[in-house]
C-alpha cells in the first residue's frame, strides 16, 4: 500500500492543486517509513523469495527511484533504490521456478500481484522482461485457476475466486500469448477489485 500511495503521489505531484503541498515532507515520510521499516527487516533476515521480501524490495525500489532519481537526488532514496535493485535477484535464486513456497491463496492474491508490479516497474525502467523468470510466477498463478474460476484449495484459506487479473493481463501483454486473456474472458474473471498484495 505504501507503493500505491507513492505512485499516486507521483501522478498528482505536478498538478496545480498540489502547489501548496509540502513535497519535502512527503519525501521524508515515504523514505523514513521505508528506511526504518523494510530496510532493517530485510537486512536482519536470511535471503528468501517469499511475498514479504518481494514486497519490501519493491517498495524500496519504487520509492527510491521516485525520490532519488525521478523527483530529486535524495541520497537515501538512491541508496534504497540501488539496494533493492542489487538484492531483487534473490527472489529468483531462492525460489523454484514460479513457486515461492506459499499456498494458492497467497500466490493468487499476493505473489502474482507483486511479481506483476516488479515486471511492470522493470519494463518501465527499460529492462528486458520478455524472458524474465518472474513470468513463470505469473504462469503458476494462471495454472492454479480451476475450470470454475477458483483457486485450488491447497492451503488453509481454502478455495476462493481467482483475483490475478493484473498477472494474467500482463503475462499476455509481455509474452503475446492470448491464453491468459482467454481465461479471463472464458471464466468471466473481469470483475471485482484486483488489488492484492495488501
Amino acid at each position: 500500500s505504501l507503493v500505491r500511495w507513492a505512485v499516486a503521489y507521483d501522478l498528482l505531484a505536478d498538478h496545480p492543486a498540489m502547489a501548496d503541498f509540502d513535497a519535502e515532507r512527503a519525501t521524508r515520510t515515504f523514505l523514513h517509513t521505508i528506511y526504518f521499516h523494510s530496510y532493517p527487516l530485510l537486512e536482519s533476515r536470511e535471503p528468501a523469495a517469499n511475498n514479504q521480501h518481494a514486497s519490501m524490495l519493491l517498495a524500496q525500489a519504487i520509492i527510491g527511484y521516485l525520490f532519488g532519481i525521478k523527483r530529486g537526488h535524495d541520497p537515501l532514496a538512491r541508496r534504497l533504490f540501488e539496494h533493492a535493485m542489487h538484492r531483487y535477484p534473490e527472489l529468483i535464486i531462492h525460489a523454484e521456478p514460479g513457486f515461492a513456497g506459499e499456498g494458492s491463496a497467497y500466490i493468487d492474491t499476493v505473489n502474482v500481484q507483486i511479481l506483476s508490479f516488479w515486471l511492470a516497474f522493470l519494463r518501465w525502467l527499460g529492462e528486458p522482461v520478455q524472458n524474465h523468470p518472474f513470468l513463470q510466477g505469473l504462469r503458476t498463478g494462471q495454472n492454479l485457476i480451476s475450470p470454475a474460476g477458483r483457486t485450488l484449495p491447497w492451503d488453509h484459506y481454502g478455495s476462493q475466486w481467482a483475483l490475478g487479473i493484473s498477472g494474467l493481463s500482463l503475462l499476455s501483454r509481455i509474452t503475446h500469448d492470448p491464453v491468459p486473456l482467454a481465461i479471463l474472458d472464458h471464466l468471466n474473471l473481469w470483475y471485482g477489485i484486483d488489488a492484492g498484495a495488501w
